[in-house]
């Protein structure tokens, strides 16, 4: 079954809205992801983020996006990686969605 995407905006270099949701992160995407999960969002629904009128970047499905976090390089001369959370972390985000019992498709 095709999922319809979740639309989001990117606002400056750190800040990602989708609707009244706003997250301020070093990478706003991934941590929109994260957000829309935790408020019970269909974990497999994809994402795309839009600067301006232009599409920037797609997300297969929120639930992958909210999985990884950018590394941080220590002065920041090397590209950032993007490593996987923590089985304890990816779990409290899970136990979060749940516990709001909210579907949201």
């Amino acid at each position: 079954m095709s999922r319809s995407p979740i639309y989001a905006y990117l606002i400056g270099s750190d800040l990602c809205r989708v609707g009244d949701l706003v997250v301020r992160h070093n990478a706003p995407v991934l941590g929109m992801c994260c957000k829309l999960v935790e408020a019970g969002y269909d974990d497999e629904r994809p994402l795309w983020a839009f600067r301006g009128s232009e599409l920037a970047m797609k997300v297969k499905g929120i639930g992958w996006g909210a999985q990884y976090i950018v590394a941080k390089t220590g002065n920041g001369s090397k590209p950032a990686s993007f490593r996987p959370l923590n089985r304890e972390r990816w779990s409290d985000v899970k136990a979060r969605a749940k516990t709001r019992g909210q579907g949201k498709d």
